[in-house]
């Protein structure tokens, strides 16, 4: 069985004019320069639970 989850990002414009131009590409959870494969940004969602789960993630029990 499949979940489709609808993840939003919200992103620069400089990051969105260089995925335009071909400069950038998303890889997964990154943006990366296309030429030198160097990760230029981490895409975060907008979704207000990902703080939850960070912080519980970050102090484990």
């Amino acid at each position: 069985m499949s979940l489709p989850i609808q993840v939003t990002f919200l992103l620069a414009d400089w990051v969105v004019k260089g995925l335009k131009d071909g400069t950038f590409e998303r890889v997964g959870g990154v943006i990366r320069e296309v030429a030198s494969k160097k990760i230029v940004t981490w895409l975060r969602d907008t979704n207000s639970v990902a703080p939850s789960v960070s912080s519980f993630a970050a102090n484990p029990v």
